[in-house]
């Protein structure tokens, strides 16, 4: 009696056709996440840079500012007193950004205060997070919210 060893081609085709059909069934879901890891990574690194941008205010005892520009889906970290830009971060296309600062802007006084608190508000199709800028003192908090303000 023959013992026959291997895989059919046959067999093959079948495991690489399922194959192919979980992958398609599996293709939104993923890139819904890529979507939503895309917008909570842009939270922390606006987060981030906000606390960056007290940081400078404070070591360098002088006003500076982080302005988001929606026209080139950018936000940008300079001193005000001479628009020396110390660091330019493009937003991902797929999130979109709302804020309550005047004129889309946040600024940090040499104490390191906010010259006036606010929210950045970070959209990707129904997901939303914040960051707010606390009066005061400057802190920030990031937060995943069923709205923005």
């Amino acid at each position: 009696m023959k013992t026959e060893r291997g895989v059919s081609v046959l067999e093959l085709i079948v495991a690489l056709a399922i194959g192919g059909v979980l992958t398609l069934m599996a293709l939104p879901y993923l890139q819904r996440y890529m979507a939503l890891r895309d917008m909570r990574q842009t939270a922390r690194l606006l987060g981030a840079d906000l606390r960056l941008t007290q940081q400078y205010a404070v070591t360098q005892n002088q006003t500076f500012r982080l302005q988001y520009t929606a026209a080139s889906a950018q936000y940008t970290l300079l001193r005000t007193s001479d628009a020396t830009v110390f660091k330019v971060v493009a937003v991902p296309s797929s999130v979109a950004i709302t804020t309550t600062f005047p004129s889309n802007w946040a600024d940090f006084a040499s104490t390191g205060a906010p010259v006036q608190s606010g929210t950045f508000c970070l959209t990707e199709g129904t997901s939303n997070m914040k960051v707010d800028v606390q009066p005061a003192t400057g802190r920030v908090q990031i937060a995943e919210v069923a709205a923005c303000p």
